[in-house]
């Protein structure tokens, strides 16, 4: 009754309501560190272990490895992307995450209710619902661990009007708008840029959950949204399930 983003019951389309995205700055070529929405040129590796997934991919010099996982302790989900440059020439990509919001049961019927603003001390992109009685007061938020980011809430700017998930508008554009508005389709939405040089590595970590108020989003990314912070929670599943398990 309370989520945050869409679940799509259709094995046929596959569709999605959070995205990521790598692009190449030089030729604006774009794909996803996953096997969707946007496909790449080149083949994917999914592996699945006791709480976490991990997507490996390479494409055009630059591999990738994804980790998705939820706290074990915290409503919190990660999204961790390593991209490493394998080739031999300096590379400038920039990265995208996306999600869009639902904050009720289905999305269709709070799209133009959602209230999104950005919260200075922690730079994350807060979501409430203004007309759901049943979760007064609770906060969404999306958050990436860079601080040089860019970022809109606006659906129809990110996508494109009739735009899909596969071929984001956006991903030809120069860069997002950095504008939070509100009255229209809501999303949440980052881009931040990195440089590459031959065999470098360089690691970017959403952070999707909700909490009861800000003084509990605040609190929850305080230490979470950094990559060392994303690490702990991820090492901190391991914990858990071998624990749990024996």
């Amino acid at each position: 009754e309370f989520r945050l983003t869409p679940w799509y019951n259709d094995p046929v389309c596959d569709s999605t309501g959070e995205a990521y995205y790598i692009r190449d700055e030089e030729t604006r070529r774009f794909w996803s560190p996953m096997p969707g929405p946007a496909r790449g040129r080149t083949p994917y590796v999914a592996r699945h272990g006791l709480g976490y997934s991990v997507f490996e991919h390479t494409e055009d010099d630059l591999s990738t490895e994804t980790h998705v996982y939820v706290s074990a302790t915290d409503p919190l989900k990660f999204v961790s992307l390593a991209v490493r440059n394998t080739g031999g020439r300096r590379r400038r990509i920039r990265l995208y995450g996306f999600c869009e919001w639902v904050l009720g049961d289905l999305r269709e019927r709070y799209a133009l209710h959602v209230v999104s603003r950005l919260d200075p001390q922690t730079g994350a992109l807060l979501a409430e619902n203004a007309i759901n009685s049943d979760f007064p007061g609770r906060v969404a938020f999306f958050q990436c661990s860079r601080p040089d980011r860019r970022l809109t809430t606006d659906r129809i700017e990110f996508l494109g009007r009739n735009g899909t998930t596969a071929a984001p508008a956006s991903l030809r554009r120069d860069a997002l708008s950095n504008r939070v508005v509100n009255g229209r389709d809501a999303c949440a939405a980052f881009e931040t840029e990195v440089e590459l040089p031959p065999g470098g590595t360089g690691k970017v970590v959403f952070v999707l959950g909700a909490a009861a108020d800000e003084a509990a989003v605040r609190t929850l990314l305080r230490t979470a949204s950094s990559p060392e912070g994303a690490r702990a929670a991820l090492e901190a599943v391991w914990e858990f399930w071998n624990r749990t398990l024996g």
